[in-house]
């Protein structure tokens, strides 16, 4: 019989936690990368400095599945920084964090690369 009540006491202990699933991109993360790769537009301005490297960018997934409060946590610069906002306002669409099942805001980052072979030049 004690068996048992431990067992009911664990299941309790369950039903009590709060359940929390992590914002993810609607079309998963290597379509976001796929988005990133394709529209990051490296500024003519930082080609003639040859400026590389990852620039880290934080924000909030709202609510909706949108991007707000965007902040630029590792900043190569004026220029990657414009881009890089550009690049997470319009960014596709993100399921949002929930928590028992009710959509909450929660806070996310992601390093865009910037690398001169490899981008759309801006002329």
């Amino acid at each position: 019989p004690i068996r048992q009540n431990e067992d009911h006491k664990a299941a309790e202990t369950k039903a009590n936690e709060d359940i929390y699933v992590q914002a993810e991109p609607a079309d998963g993360y290597s379509a976001l990368y796929a988005y990133f790769n394709s529209n990051l537009v490296y500024s003519s301005e930082a080609l003639k400095d040859s400026i590389q490297g990852v620039e880290t960018v934080s924000f909030v997934i709202n609510a909706d599945g949108k991007p707000e409060k965007i902040t630029i946590r590792q900043s190569l610069g004026e220029p990657f920084e414009k881009e890089a906002r550009r690049l997470i306002e319009n960014m596709p669409m993100w399921k949002p964090a929930t928590l028992n099942g009710k959509p909450v805001p929660s806070q996310m980052s992601v390093p865009l690369t910037f690398q001169i072979q490899k981008v759309n030049v801006n002329r």
